[in-house]
Parts: structure tokens; C-alpha cells; sequence
């Protein structure tokens, strides 16, 4: 966590994003990997078939 003290907010996203991509890198360095958001559903019949839709 950091703070940014300054009231500009583009030098602030600027600056965020320097520090960012500089601890991407280090992790890089290092052989790290992120891992992706991934979401997993899982459903439950209720033992019902359906049916064909009526036409």
C-alpha cells in the first residue's frame, strides 16, 4: 500500500502506474506470475428433464 500526496490526479495516475509496472517487472525478474480473475459455476439438477419448447 501507498499514498500518493499530491493534489494533480494525472502525475498521480502517473506516478501510480510507474511504481506499478516497476514491481510487474521485479515480479517478472523473479519468474512470478499474476494469476487471472476466474469465476466457476456450478449447477445442480433437480432431477426434472426439460422438455422440448413448444412450437
Amino acid at each position: 500500500v501507498y499514498y500518493i500526496d499530491n493534489r494533480d490526479y494525472t502525475l498521480a495516475m502517473d506516478i501510480q502506474q510507474s511504481i506499478n509496472l516497476s514491481i510487474m517487472r521485479k515480479f517478472e525478474e523473479q519468474g512470478i506470475e499474476f494469476a487471472f480473475p476466474s469465476q466457476t459455476l456450478y449447477l445442480e439438477g433437480n432431477g426434472i428433464s426439460a422438455g422440448a419448447a413448444p412450437s
